[in-house]
């Protein structure tokens, strides 16, 4: 977190995840993200599968009123086996209206859902490594928070959006979604390829995983190398 703020320093507003697994980890995690400047945090859920709806609706709410800062919740279910329903958002705003981002990971049309059934009351990003990115925009985000592994055509793909070119932002997904959906795979694969392609294009060197960890085979390789032939150091 530190590292992060000293590298952004006041160029573009800070957004920092925390994911400790209780009430007063996260919040203690909140009010150091505001100490080094953080615009806001995103809370993920605590650890816990087949949590109750209104166990996660308690958890969240009370790590908002003790946050100084406004909170966001990162909502993917398909991922990780908990998160909230749409109503449940609804409800969490109007309870809670320091809590006023959402980061789903989800499909341009649950997007465009969410947002109806909450009343457009929330800033909305998508995830899923950008592989909706300019749908995810025309059904009301207000960015993606992607991986890394492509970001720098992800963030062109979005000023053509914003500047009213969707003629250019379409086609320059076009260009690098094959490559979105192979990583995309699982979360799993993501890290595990991801993680070499943003190593390529850093010049890093070897890659040294944190075990256990899905590890590539050559064949998986060969498709990550093939589809980002065109990308080239950032």
């Amino acid at each position: 977190m530190t590292w992060a703020a000293e590298d952004v320093a006041g160029q573009a507003p800070l957004s920092i995840t925390i994911a400790e697994n209780n009430v007063p980890g996260q919040a203690a995690m909140a009010q150091l993200a505001a100490d080094l400047g953080a615009a806001w945090v995103v809370l993920q859920p605590p650890p816990v599968r087949g949590a109750a709806e209104a166990e996660l609706s308690r958890f969240y709410g009370a790590v908002a009123d003790l946050s100084p800062l406004p909170v966001g919740i990162q909502n993917a279910p398909d991922y990780i086996g908990i998160g909230l329903s749409n109503a449940g958002f609804a409800e969490l705003r109007r309870r809670h209206p320091n809590i006023s981002i959402i980061k789903a990971e989800g499909p341009a049309t649950y997007i465009d859902a969410l947002r109806q059934d909450t009343n457009d009351s929330f800033t909305l990003f998508n995830g899923r490594n950008g592989m909706e990115l300019v749908d995810s925009l025309r059904a009301g985000c207000h960015g993606i928070i992607p991986g890394v592994d492509a970001c720098d055509r992800q963030v062109a793909i979005y000023e053509a959006f914003v500047r009213g070119d969707e003629a250019e932002a379409d086609r320059a997904f076009a260009d690098i979604l094959p490559l979105l959906l192979f990583l995309m795979h699982s979360i799993d694969h993501l890290l595990c390829y991801g993680k070499r392609l943003t190593a390529r294009r850093l010049d890093l060197g070897a890659v040294h995983d944190r075990t256990p960890a899905q590890q590539p085979t050559d064949f998986g390789l060969e498709i990550m190398n093939r589809l980002s032939k065109d990308l080239g150091n950032f």
